[in-house]
């Protein structure tokens, strides 16, 4: 039985196209005590992870990036996933012995492919340098005095990943020196400051889904206000039809949609359809949108609570700023949504609050059990799971709405 989390963090391409995921992993003992886990501990967890947990489940099929302890570098113990849908990260401080740099190499030589992680070019990965098919260095320790070692590790067909970049001169950079992969926080915030700098069409998205979400509009508007835009009303009908939802019978009109799904849901799906629309880039924000708003919507459950929409607009707007590169706080000016929503986004408080941050510390393996959410981490984990799932579902149903 695996009883810790699993969690990811996107790896973006130059295009900030999805790329691949760096997993991130926790013990439920490191979590209960609040410490890190050690080798030894972390070595059992991955093998029990790999035993217990699908990587599809988590990553789909796309690159996963593994923290590699040096417990496993050392004996036998290897993982149960796919050997081509890993790729095995190590630090500097792991292959200073002779012996470790061996075990590597024998790794690789079963086709395991390795990221090389260090805080500067160092010397120590000399002589495993021919198994690394990615360098992977802090973003805030790159500087130009390093672009030609930089050159020299991709003249040997090494992909360069860029990890924790947390602002705009550190993203600029990288790319400007070559890297091929990127992935930190700041692909999750607001890049603009100004309204002077806000595009038109996402004022005009904003708008539409702040009078979608509004409590007091009538079925008759919505239908009116998605029918105005005929590739909406397209969209929307198409994903409602989608073989996702398993409908008995076609449904042809707003309307008649309610009548399966709730006003709010409806509500819902065509703020999400309008959100795809927009020129933004990442376009995983939206899958981690509907990760957390469906999250939220689980754990809500497990404690019973009531009105489980208010939880699910949370998740889902959680990271309208960054998507539509406008403060949280004008957003919500914006949307008018009811208080108790803009509290848990804004301050992350009241009971809608908590579960949101308790969303956002899944995504970060750092789950906690608290008395207000007594929710245990397994519990939390498997809806983690299954909001993956599910997101992943709806966003490719979402995505062959657009074609």
């Amino acid at each position: 039985m695996f009883d810790g989390l699993v969690t990811r963090v996107p790896i973006y391409t130059s295009e900030l196209d999805l790329y691949g995921y760096d997993l991130r992993f926790c013990s439920a003992n490191s979590l209960q005590d609040q410490v890190r886990d050690d080798d030894s501990t972390l070595g059992n967890l991955l093998i029990r992870a790999s035993e217990n947990v699908s990587l599809d489940k988590i990553t789909g099929h796309n690159p996963s990036f593994v923290k590699m302890p040096g417990e496993l570098l050392n004996n036998d113990m290897i993982l149960v996933w796919p050997k081509d849908q890993i790729v095995l990260n190590i630090t500097e401080e792991l292959v200073q012995e002779q012996q470790q740099c061996s075990n590597v190499r024998q790794l690789a030589s079963q086709g395991y492919r390795f990221s090389l992680e260090s805080q500067s070019i160092s010397s120590y990965f000399n002589n495993i340098s021919e198994c690394a098919s990615f360098w992977s260095l802090d973003a805030g320790s790159v500087d130009e005095e390093v672009a030609v070692e930089l050159t020299d590790l991709k003249k040997n067909g090494v992909s360069l990943l860029a990890k924790n970049v947390e602002t705009l001169a550190q993203f600029n950079l990288v790319k400007k020196l070559g890297f091929n992969f990127f992935q930190g926080p700041y692909f999750e915030k607001p890049k603009l400051v100004s309204n002077l700098q806000i595009p038109a069409n996402r004022i005009a998205a904003l708008n539409l889904i702040a009078r979608l979400q509004d409590p007091d509009i009538p079925i008759s508007e919505v239908e009116k206000l998605v029918g105005q835009d005929v590739t909406l009303s397209y969209k929307l009908l198409r994903l409602i039809n989608s073989a996702f939802f398993g409908l008995p019978k076609r449904v042809d009109s707003i309307q008649r949609a309610v009548i399966f799904f709730g006003f709010q849901r409806i509500k819902n799906w065509a703020s999400v359809l309008i959100i795809n629309s927009t020129d933004y880039k990442p376009k995983e924000l939206l899958v981690t949108s509907l990760v957390r708003a469906r999250t939220c919507e689980l754990l809500a459950k497990e404690i019973k609570q009531k009105n489980l929409e208010s939880f699910y607009i949370a998740g889902l707007f959680s990271v309208l700023d960054a998507i539509m590169d406008i403060p949280m706080e004008k957003i919500l000016e914006r949307l008018n949504l009811v208080p108790e929503i803009d509290q848990a986004l804004l301050e992350k408080s009241g009971i809608i609050g908590e579960i949101l941050q308790s969303t956002l510390d899944l995504e970060q393996g750092q789950y906690h059990q608290s008395g207000n959410l007594p929710i245990e981490t397994g519990i939390a984990f498997n809806a983690y799971l299954d909001a993956i799932a599910w997101a992943s579902a709806l966003t490719q149903q979402t995505t062959e709405s657009e074609s």
